[in-house]
């Protein structure tokens, strides 16, 4: 029997105020991991949204910030336009907010943090984790690879899949899957398979 979604908006603090998001996780009181799922460049919309609340039917806890404070467009104009506003600075200090608020929630295990995003969203995806140690997985569903200087802050891997984890989507892509596995190759000594998960 599956288990009832509760999905609701809410605030949640940053270092400098507050971010809107949504949060949509399952019924029961179970410790589970928590997941940041990053929107797209139309904003946090009714989709992704859905794709929160199909997460958090695999048995995660699932926030969604906003991060475009409540705006949100079809369009594609005014969707790079948004994208091109968004300061990099104000959409981390958001996504670190999450990263803090989900490790308060009393179903989450706040040692299982992971997130994921979607264009715009895999480029954040990426960055978060480059900027905290809090976040222990990150999947990226495209976007910009972040820079070398960025990904040389991520946390060195351990044995048995512990550490830092990234599910690289550019297995076929010979730009991004070139310079993930030039970063692994001077982290750890040792070339990776091109295949679509990778432990840098």
């Amino acid at each position: 029997m599956e288990k009832k979604l509760y999905g609701e908006m809410l605030a949640f603090p940053n270092t400098e105020g507050v971010t809107g998001g949504y949060l949509v996780k399952a019924q029961g009181t179970e410790k589970r991991p928590g997941l940041i799922v990053i929107h797209e460049w139309r904003g946090l919309n009714d989709h992704i949204k859905e794709l929160a609340g199909r997460f958090a039917a695999q048995g995660y806890v699932v926030l969604a910030p906003d991060l475009y404070d409540g705006v949100t467009t079809k369009d594609p104009e005014e969707a790079g336009k948004l994208m091109q506003g968004l300061a990099k600075e104000k959409a981390l200090r958001d996504l670190q907010g999450a990263v803090a608020f989900l490790q308060q929630q009393p179903e989450v295990k706040p040692e299982a943090i992971g997130v994921s995003g979607f264009c715009m969203g895999g480029t954040y995806s990426l960055l978060l984790a480059c900027y905290t140690d809090k976040v222990k997985a990150s999947v990226p569903f495209y976007g910009d690879i972040p820079s070398e200087e960025e990904l040389a802050k991520l946390s060195a891997p351990r044995r048995r899949w512990r550490g830092k984890g990234f599910l690289d989507y550019a297995g076929e892509d010979e730009q991004a899957g070139r310079r993930l596995a030039e970063v692994s190759q001077r982290r750890n000594g040792q070339n990776l398979p091109r295949c679509w998960s990778r432990f840098l």
